[in-house]
């Protein structure tokens, strides 16, 4: 199996120093119990984990949506990519404040979030 690192294209978005698909919880996503206990991205359960994946830039084949086939609902880029930047704000220490920007790091566009003044 592809490490996510492998699989995330150029332009994948990174939260502090963490993949954002390393964030994301996959079983909510497909609406399966997880164990995560919180640890990771509760949002747009029951939605195209395909089109989550293709929001944070990750090319997954097992995520791969079949546009014409696929029954589930496809959110936003943008609306995934603030919902994760939303959760990890909402988690201080952890990851920095809900600022997105997007920094270039060599031909990786990182989304960085501005450390919060208490």
């Amino acid at each position: 199996a592809l490490s996510n690192a492998r699989r995330a294209g150029p332009a994948a978005m990174v939260v502090g120093d963490a993949l954002a698909v390393d964030l994301v919880c996959w079983p909510y996503v497909a609406g399966r119990p997880c164990d995560c206990g919180g640890a990771r991205a509760h949002f747009f359960q029951r939605y195209c984990g395909g089109a989550v994946a293709a929001a944070l830039d990750v090319e997954d084949p097992k995520r791969r949506c079949k546009r014409k086939a696929c029954k589930m609902p496809h959110a936003p880029r943008e609306a995934v990519r603030m919902a994760l930047v939303e959760w990890a704000a909402a988690r201080p220490g952890a990851f920095a404040a809900p600022t997105l920007r997007a920094a270039m790091s060599g031909s990786r566009a990182t989304a960085t979030a501005a450390a919060a003044s208490a």
